[in-house]
């Protein structure tokens, strides 16, 4: 991916650049698109990177994406009152 570049990535080519990233990359490359959906401020910037981690060809990848995205809908379904 572009991690040796500090560059920021087109929006017209966002969900391509990190779904391709993602399906032949490895660990690392999935570690740095889930850190950043938990740092960005920008909903759909964050939902493009959450679909593309859902690409990868690793299936021990895969079953974390599968964790870490029913960890998040049961954390925003939780009543606050």
């Amino acid at each position: 991916m572009y991690t040796i570049y500090s560059c920021s990535i087109p929006a017209d080519y966002a969900e391509v650049i990190y779904s391709t990233g993602i399906r032949y990359g490895g660990e690392r490359e999935w570690d740095l698109v889930w850190n950043r959906t938990q740092t960005t401020h920008v909903v759909s910037e964050a939902e493009i990177m959450m679909m593309s981690l859902g690409h990868t060809q690793q299936s021990w990848l895969m079953w974390r994406y599968h964790s870490k995205k029913q960890r998040m809908h049961s954390i925003r379904a939780t009543p606050t009152s």
